[in-house]
């Protein structure tokens, strides 16, 4: 019988306890789009990364970070080190105008204006260093769920919130009056589609977390709670007006259906129990979805009337294309697409005169500020973090039940990935915090996955709801359960 595994040190704990705390932290202060939030945010993760990094000194053990990660982050970092020190013009907000340096080396990548880039770079940094962090203590089993216990309970407070605020009528989101607030804010986030990322990115975290619950222990009032905030959170996509999060969160209800089926179905109960258990969800989610139901008809309406995106970010995605030429290989520099687009816009009169902040698709804003080098290390991050995922999955194959954890994490960044062909949600800091999360758990998994590939840890056979600490719940049979 395996030894059981060692309980997480104190400085592990505070610094899950403290990433755990941005998670909630961030879509509760305005999803981090103030610039005062924004600091606050990325300020905390430092100080779990510098908890972390004090761990791995005094037990003077190595992070347990795969090397091409490492390797990506640091080039990133380096990247947004040469856009910020290297700029290559200023930008004057006064007259909308660019006066370029000649002390530029242009053989470097630099920034078309380092004020707009600084903040970008100072916050990706903070993200980077998270994501390595969270990867070494991901590999800890007990440490993935609770991180993803924190994730869930994070979705349940804004998902309930913004019921809450759509059921009633409110006029103002959370923290703000109504002329901050706008008219398609969601609990503390203005856009409702910054909300809509959110919320599709933590509600498979709370199914996960409900899985693993009924797993354990099917009948226990743990579980029972964790089915409703899994609820709670499915009907607060559907609430939200968001048009996107509503296809997104109807795409991901079907993949998880299909990679969890077996986990769906109640186990012992006859047809007409569940059939009373479909006719009690229809109802919860009637009554939680009529009072908003025709200001979402009325945004649906509108989006056939007006042809679908023709007459409007179609034609932008348009205009942004023909600044990729010039943008090159080098980019305009992190946080400048604002400062860049209105120079080409001139062609396109239905885009108007407006300020776009974003380019409401953020694959051509990173092609655009970060270049073809910068958006190709990029690819390679998370394309490395999902080929992670796939071969942790391939590896336990043979298990009989679905991998928790490394399943959800692709779930989740499957819609979001989605979600960025139409929108923004890579630019919102309460949104980069889970995907950092996400990204970590299938960076580690592959790390697992190679381990075990290659011999030399064999999985245990462990009681509870995974093979070990190194793992997730596969081979363990229902009968040999003991609720861990």
């Amino acid at each position: 019988m395996p030894p059981a595994p060692q309980s997480l040190r104190l400085t592990q704990f505070v610094a899950l306890g403290i990433f755990g705390g941005v998670f909630v932290f961030a879509p509760l202060a305005f999803g981090g789009t103030t610039w005062m939030t924004a600091w606050w945010i990325h300020a905390i993760l430092l100080c779990a990364v510098l908890v972390w990094m004090a761990d791995r000194l005094v037990t003077l053990r190595w992070a347990k970070v795969p090397w091409l990660c490492v390797v990506l982050v640091f080039c990133l970092g380096l990247l947004g080190a040469s856009y910020y020190f290297n700029p290559r013009a200023i930008h004057q907000e006064d007259t909308w105008q660019f006066i370029f340096r000649l002390a530029h080396h242009s053989w470097l990548p630099g920034s078309l204006d380092a004020a707009s880039t600084g903040p970008v770079v100072w916050q990706l940094g903070a993200l980077g260093l998270s994501l390595l962090a969270m990867i070494d203590l991901a590999g800890d089993r007990r440490a993935r769920w609770l991180l993803l216990r924190m994730v869930a309970a994070s979705t349940l407070v804004v998902a309930t919130i913004g019921i809450v605020q759509k059921a009633g009528g409110a006029d103002a989101m959370l923290w703000a009056t109504p002329e901050q607030s706008g008219s398609v804010f969601f609990g503390a986030f203005r856009y409702h589609a910054n909300a809509a990322s959110f919320l599709n990115l933590g509600w498979p975290a709370a199914l996960a977390v409900w899985i693993r619950s009924r797993r354990n222990r099917p009948q226990g009032l743990v579980t029972s709670l964790d089915l409703c905030s899994l609820v709670i959170c499915l009907l607060a996509v559907f609430v939200n007006t968001s048009k996107a999060g509503h296809l997104l969160g109807i795409v991901g209800l079907l993949a998880a259906g299909i990679i969890f089926w077996r986990d769906l179905i109640p186990v012992g109960a006859s047809k007409r129990v569940l059939a009373l258990l479909a006719v009690l969800f229809l109802a919860l989610f009637v009554i939680a979805v009529l009072p908003v139901f025709s200001g979402s008809m009325e945004r649906w309406n509108q989006l056939l009337a007006t042809d679908g995106l023709s007459n409007g970010r179609v034609i932008a995605y348009r205009c942004w294309l023909t600044i990729l030429p010039d943008s090159g290989w080098f980019g305009t520099g992190p946080g400048t697409f604002r400062l860049v687009f209105p120079y080409y816009v001139a062609p396109f009169a239905e885009i108007g005169n407006g300020v776009w902040t974003y380019a409401h698709q953020d694959y051509l804003q990173g092609l655009i500020e970060w270049g073809y080098l910068g958006f190709s290390l990029w690819v390679m991050l998370f394309g490395g973090a999902i080929v992670s995922g796939f071969l942790h999955l391939r590896a336990r194959r043979k298990g009989v039940q679905v991998d928790l954890s490394t399943s959800v994490a692709m779930l989740a960044l499957f819609l979001l990935l989605l979600h960025a062909l139409v929108d923004f949600p890579l630019q919102i800091p309460a949104v980069q915090c889970l995907v950092v999360f996400y990204l970590a758990l299938l960076w580690s998994a592959g790390w697992r996955a190679r381990r075990v590939i290659k011999g030399q840890k064999k999985p245990p056979s462990r009681k509870g709801d995974s093979i070990s600490s190194e793992s997730d719940e596969l081979l363990i049979s229902r009968s040999k359960r003991d609720g861990a």
